[in-house]
């Protein structure tokens, strides 16, 4: 028997085709054990079925250092990336 592994990720929606059922979104990689702050993966951009969709997060404190922008959320997101 093999166990499919399901993964969670956070995202930023940028277009929802209400049509087709799809966001647009570009994917957040996590960037600390706590799980509550990410870093965009610009080059990580996927259609994804509303459905598919597990909960809508709040709106995270935005850091910029330099030229990077991170997104601090309050709360720790249950992500569990590849």
């Amino acid at each position: 028997m093999v166990k499919k592994k399901e993964y969670r990720y956070a995202a930023i929606c940028s277009y929802y085709d209400d049509e087709e059922g799809e966001l647009t979104v570009t994917f957040l990689k996590v960037c600390n054990k706590e799980g509550n702050l990410f870093k965009l993966d610009e080059g990580d951009v996927a259609d994804v079925l509303y459905e598919d969709v597990i909960e809508k997060l709040s709106m995270p404190c935005l850091i910029v250092k330099g030229d990077r922008v991170f997104y601090d959320f309050k709360k720790a997101i249950n992500v569990f990336e590849k």
